[in-house]
Formats: structure tokens, sequence, C-alpha cells
């Protein structure tokens, strides 16, 4: 087993699936120090068309068109529309299939969530499958109420007890629960940003500033279309 920051021969490839309404600085920034940390060759943003878990308050194709203006210009990003294509809710196993038919030969595929997505996994579709096909990156959120990395690792083990097949275990060394037949679940506690896309919705509705959160070409577009208003 490789340590996360090992290269290999193989393109490694990381999906971050999200609602992004609005996609702002903190989704860029830890997606940037995920990829630097795990070495990862590309990222690939994938806004949810209809999310079983979400609603959704901005209608797709703004979500789509602002990501792509959040990650214009940074080699190796991506955004993809494969959610928005697809008939009915975005289930997180029928896009990794995507990337698993589409990338090359040998590609290893790792997928991003927060640590509250991750707390809900037992509700997603076929998700003791799901950690068979791709390694999982659990980040960890911020602000100040936030617990710890050792809280967290806490938690998360309570939860796979309780929904996981037996045989992971925390590995300190490697930073993630590992499992002979499984691939990794990850605990990522890089940037913590303590702001959320809900604070910034409610900022935008009541016409405070919020230039620190968002890329420029965002917010041009947030004002031009009129959205969150």
């Amino acid at each position: 087993m490789n340590l996360p920051n090992q290269r290999s021969d193989c393109l490694r490839l990381g999906l971050f699936g999200g609602t992004f309404d609005p996609i702002h600085r903190g989704h860029v920034e830890v997606a940037a120090a995920v990829r630097q940390h795990f070495a990862l060759d590309r990222i690939c943003l994938v806004p949810a068309a209809q999310p079983p878990h979400k609603r959704t308050l901005t209608a797709a194709a703004d979500r789509l068109a602002m990501a792509r203006l959040a990650v214009a210009g940074r080699p190796g990003w991506e955004v993809s529309d494969v959610e928005l294509k697809r008939q009915g809710p975005s289930y997180t196993i029928d896009t990794v299939a995507h990337f698993q038919r589409q990338g090359p030969a040998g590609t290893r595929l790792f997928f991003l969530l927060g640590t509250d997505a991750f707390l809900e996994f037992n509700t997603w579709k076929a998700y003791n499958a799901l950690v068979k096909e791709v390694a999982l990156i659990v980040l960890a959120r911020g602000g100040c109420d936030e617990p710890s990395t050792a809280a967290l690792i806490l938690r998360i083990e309570r939860f796979m007890a309780r929904h996981f097949p037996a045989g992971y275990r925390w590995d300190t060394a490697f930073g993630a629960f590992v499992h002979p037949d499984s691939h990794p679940v990850y605990l990522f506690d890089g940037p913590r940003i303590a702001i959320s896309a809900s604070e910034i919705r409610q900022r935008l509705a009541g016409g405070q500033d919020v230039r620190q959160w968002l890329d420029p070409a965002v917010i041009d577009y947030i004002e031009r279309e009129g959205l969150y208003r």
C-alpha cells in the first residue's frame, strides 16, 4: 500500500462533488491543498444536478458556469457536467463509474467530501460498493466549533463501526482508515475555511461584501444574472 503522496505510473484524479451554490474560495483552497498532499494529477469539480440529500437554490447551469469561472486558468483543473446531463438524482456511484470508463487504464480515483456528508454516507446509493471503487478523502470543516482531529477520528471511527463492514482500522502513519479489501478512507485536516455557501448566500441577499470569499469572475456572474437576491 503506497502512502498518499507517493507517485505511481497511473493517473491520479480527484473528484470533488457538491452543489457549489455558490462555489467559494474555501472549496478551491481545500481542493488545491488536497491535490498537493495526495500528488493528484488532476482535480475535477462535479456540480450535482439533483443531489438526493440537499436542496439547491440555483439552477444547475448557473452553478456549472460559476464553477468553471472559479477554476479558469488553473492547469490540471476541470469542471465536469456529467451529472447535469444525467436524468434523475445525482448518485456518486454512477459518476465514479463514468470516470472509470472515461479514464485511461489504471486510473486511480479519489473522491473528496466534507465530514458532514461523510457522516450521512450510509444513506448514499450503494455506499458499500462505492468504497471498493474509489478512495475517499474526508475533509475537516472550518469554524471554531469544529472538533479537533482526534475527536474527528473518534467520531468517524464510531460511524464506520455502525455502518461499514468490519475490518477498518485507523492507521496514523497513513492518515486513513484502511481495510484489506477496500480503498482507504482518508481524513484530511488541511486548511479549515470558516465560511459556508449558505452564509455567503445570506450575505449576498443582504447586500453585504463577499469579495474575500468569492472569485471576482464569480461575483460578476452573480451580479449579472441577479442570483441570490
